[in-house]
């Protein structure tokens, strides 16, 4: 693949440009995009609420709209980003009633079905310990027949350790030295975890540490903390997470069954120590009886998670096949705005007060910086900021650069780093009062924003 690390901003200039420090700064109308080799970019857009604001209007803030649309997916298959899926099953006792373990079994056959020999799978099960059913690996024709004849042979039996389940997932994945872009596990449950680790702040601060990436730039050392590892083991003896070999279905294991205790957890937490990127987790909760909260949970702690309440045997499929697809169709990961006041405005008294995002960090050189996650196909998102409006020394009726963004992403399907160019966001200050026609989507997105703080 083509990788463009700095790359070309093709813009589209209905209005006047400005030239500061050497870069052009565009206006309302402008959107910046980078071509890769596909030619399915992410975009984005700059808009103003306002385009014009006379300098004796009492107006002295106003909001800017950044606007970021994910491209279409390749009519190719085999040319989306390949995948990495763990399988998290329950296999209690209770997962025997209704059919609810034989339909579960014949959903993974079919995701089987889905992935190509680029994509990896792997599956654990648990009860009152978790096992490595099926080791993650690519899905040759091999492996894929082998998981298939491992899938249909599960039996339900025991108690339900979620915690052991959640520990055993973010260890094999782990285990990948060049994982695929985009990676994600798939939990099902029917019940309440009553085995390991059972209340819910503990379930979801393990998940968190398992799973969920920081913001870049500011992320500490990625530990799974060893109490809550501790806390996985049960306590009546050392086998809770084991790993059961797959001889027998053709994954080369050694012989029977090889139980980690808590220890060789440690071990597994100081090798997962290098800071990760987000891995996405997808509940699915049986019937009425599982906790839907803990689930809820769980999913929203991590980046593009997702749950799923299974009400009945039909939901099944419809719910695998919407996660799926959501996974499928990543395009581009971690894309990250910087958003920065052009020296010249700054100079006017342009201050960015405000950017209405909860992932965003200031810079020590007064820029911002704002983590968006990951996109989807057709996808598209809205970052609102809020600016002190320039001031000059006299009114004028060229457009006054106020802020000026520069985005950053993963090409999924590229498999590379991009970087975006300047795409800026300028408003006129004549004289007078007048201030221009509102543009409609920036004002709805404003009170979006006001209504979200209101019910607070």
């Amino acid at each position: 693949a083509n990788c463009l690390f700095d790359t070309e901003t093709n813009q589209n200039i209905t209005k006047e440009k400005m030239r500061n420090d050497d870069s052009t700064i565009a206006t309302m109308e402008t959107e910046s995009f980078v071509q890769v080799g596909h030619g399915r970019p992410l975009t984005m857009t700059g808009t103003p609420r306002f385009h014009t604001i006379g300098l004796g209007n009492d107006a002295t803030t106003t909001d800017l709209c950044y606007t970021l649309k994910a491209g279409e997916l390749p009519d190719n298959d085999e040319e989306r980003a390949p995948v990495d899926i763990i399988v998290a099953l329950d296999k209690s006792g209770s997962m025997q009633s209704r059919g609810k373990l034989d339909l579960c079994k014949k959903t993974l056959v079919e995701l089987l079905r889905q992935l190509l020999p680029q994509d990896r799978f792997g599956l654990i099960t648990f009860s009152h310990n978790s096992y490595i059913t099926i080791p993650i690996q690519r899905m040759t024709a091999d492996h894929k027949a082998a998981a298939t004849k491992a899938i249909k042979n599960l039996k339900a039996g025991g108690g339900t350790n979620m915690s052991s389940a959640v520990g055993l997932s973010a260890q094999e994945i782990r285990t990948i030295d060049e994982p695929n872009p985009v990676q994600s596990v798939f939990f099902l449950t029917d019940g309440h975890a009553n085995t390991g680790i059972s209340h819910v702040d503990g379930l979801v601060e393990l998940v968190t540490n398992c799973f969920a990436s920081s913001i870049p730039g500011d992320h500490p050392e990625f530990t799974v903390d060893a109490g809550l590892l501790d806390s996985i083991s049960l306590q009546q003896n050392q086998s809770n997470i084991a790993t059961t070999a797959m001889r027998g279905f053709g994954f080369g294991s050694p012989s029977t069954q090889k139980a980690n205790t808590a220890a060789d957890a440690k071990l597994s937490a100081e090798k997962l120590s290098a800071p990760p990127k987000s891995i996405s987790m997808h509940c699915f909760g049986y019937g009425s009886d599982h906790n839907a909260t803990l689930l809820r949970r769980m999913s929203s702690a991590t980046e593009g998670g997702s749950y799923y309440y299974i009400e009945e045997d039909k939901d099944v499929g419809k719910a695998f096949g919407d996660a799926l697809g959501g996974v499928m169709s990543m395009v581009a990961q971690n894309a990250t705005i910087t958003l920065e006041v052009p020296p010249l405005a700054k100079a006017s008294g342009v201050e960015i007060t405000k950017v209405h995002h909860d992932q965003v960090i200031k810079r020590e050189n007064g820029s911002y910086s704002v983590t968006l996650g990951d996109f989807y196909a057709e996808e598209t998102r809205d970052l609102v900021l809020t600016v002190k409006l320039a001031v000059p020394a006299q009114s004028t009726q060229e457009l006054i650069p106020h802020v000026t963004a520069t985005l950053s992403y993963t090409d999924t399907l590229e498999s590379c780093l991009v970087h975006g160019g300047k795409v800026g966001i300028s408003i006129a200050r004549p004289e007078g009062n007048s201030i221009s026609e509102e543009n409609s989507h920036v004002a709805a997105q404003s009170f979006r924003i006001f209504a979200a703080k209101e019910m607070e």
